[in-house]
């Protein structure tokens, strides 16, 4: 694992610094970066061999960006199909009402009391 050490030592910095630019966010780079050692782990035992193991790791890193433009593009498609969100109406005053109530009640007696209404329970069975 020493060789792991070495490589993330060397090729971090370069790495968060190349897919900083293609991301337009350092956090991005580093978070895909650290990804991407992540998955070297496991898999290391093989790419140890390759002429240029930082390439491996790049190329995930790389993938993982290009995963999340994708996701966040499908993300943007989708909204955008769907409209904008309906007017939602005001909350009646009994809502209101039933809100403030139970804010005002302890947590143990809301607990209890969604006991006895959601399952039917009577008071001394629930408080056992």
């Amino acid at each position: 694992m020493d060789d792991v050490e070495q490589l993330y030592a060397r090729a971090y910095p370069r790495l968060v610094g190349i897919l900083a630019v293609a991301a337009g966010s350092r956090a991005e780079a580093e978070e895909v970066v650290q990804e991407a050692f992540a998955r070297l782990l496991p898999r290391w035992p093989t790419v140890a061999h390759y002429e240029d193991p930082e390439a491996w790791v790049r190329t995930v890193a790389f993938r993982l960006l290009s995963n999340r433009f994708r996701k966040l593009r499908h993300g943007r498609t989708a909204t955008a199909r769907l409209g904008p969100p309906p007017d939602a109406a005001a909350p009646s005053g009994v809502r209101v009402g039933v809100g403030r109530a139970r804010a005002a009640v302890a947590a143990a007696q809301r607990r209890a009391g969604g006991l006895d209404h959601r399952c039917g329970l009577a008071g001394a069975q629930h408080a056992a």
